[in-house]
């Protein structure tokens, strides 16, 4: 019976381990970040969510970010009927059951931009959800940037500000803070300098709340069911060391 029991304990110690691991490794920033990484609270069960962030990179992020892992028809997982998907998502000649990839040529992108734009199928996996929420609230005005934006979390990004017109413009208030004994200017808040089509910051934090919802489902369509499956699985295992246990008790008890 012993036996069973150090077998049951090293199970959980095991998968006690892997959340641990998930939660404060994978599931936080660098250490290095220059600004502190603000909570995605993303959750994959929130299908209003992931609809409105869906239709928020089909409207701002497709036309340069492609999902080469996800079909126009997997959007049906969300809550997007198929209908939908054909007369909404689809915004060129293709077909529901072809890759989320953007129209422009590789060749093109690289001209424009200097580098091609990633594509954004497991930025939730290389990254982490508390990241890429984080990177879309801190764009900020700056006028000596060739984008004219840059970034409190990707300092000098070449990527422009795609939804500051949902968000507004915004300037940062630069503070002087002694770092390794030097000093060095640091944000600390912003002020509007013009409001966009979202008039309270709430709003816009919600819509980056959803594009990272949809970002970090696009990363992994089935993981809620993958998850669902894992909690059967632990579910089982309970059961079937509660059943072992009643047996082995059963077999030894003569033997004591």
């Amino acid at each position: 019976m012993k036996k069973w029991i150090y077998a049951f304990y090293a199970l959980m110690a095991v998968l006690v381990s892997a959340v641990a691991y998930d939660r404060f490794v994978v599931g936080t920033g660098g250490s290095h970040d220059p600004v502190p990484l603000q909570a995605a609270n993303v959750d994959m069960s929130d299908k209003e969510s992931l609809q409105r962030g869906a239709k928020v990179f089909r409207d701002y992020c497709l036309s340069c970010h492609g999902l080469s892992s996800v079909r126009y028809n997997q959007l049906v997982k969300i809550g997007i009927s198929e209908d939908d998907i054909k007369r909404q998502m689809i915004t060129n000649n293709g077909k529901a059951g072809d890759l989320m990839q953007v129209a422009s040529r590789r060749e093109d992108a690289a001209k424009w931009f200097g580098v091609p734009p990633p594509d954004l199928s497991l930025v939730a996996s290389a990254r982490n959800p508390d990241w890429i929420y984080t990177y879309l609230i801190s764009f900020y005005r700056d006028d000596e940037r060739p984008t004219g934006w840059n970034n409190a979390l990707f300092p000098n990004v070449g990527m422009p500000h795609a939804l500051w017109t949902e968000e507004g413009i915004k300037v940062p208030k630069f503070v002087e803070k002694e770092e390794h004994g030097e000093k060095v200017k640091v944000i600390e808040g912003y002020d509007m300098q013009r409001a966009g089509l979202l008039e309270k910051p709430e709003d816009y934090q919600r819509m980056a709340h959803d594009v990272t919802n949809f970002l970090t489902w696009a990363s992994e369509p089935d993981q809620l069911s993958r998850k669902y499956i894992g909690f059967g699985v632990l579910a089982f295992l309970l059961i079937l060391f509660f059943l072992a246990r009643q047996l082995s008790k059963n077999y030894w008890k003569d033997i004591h």
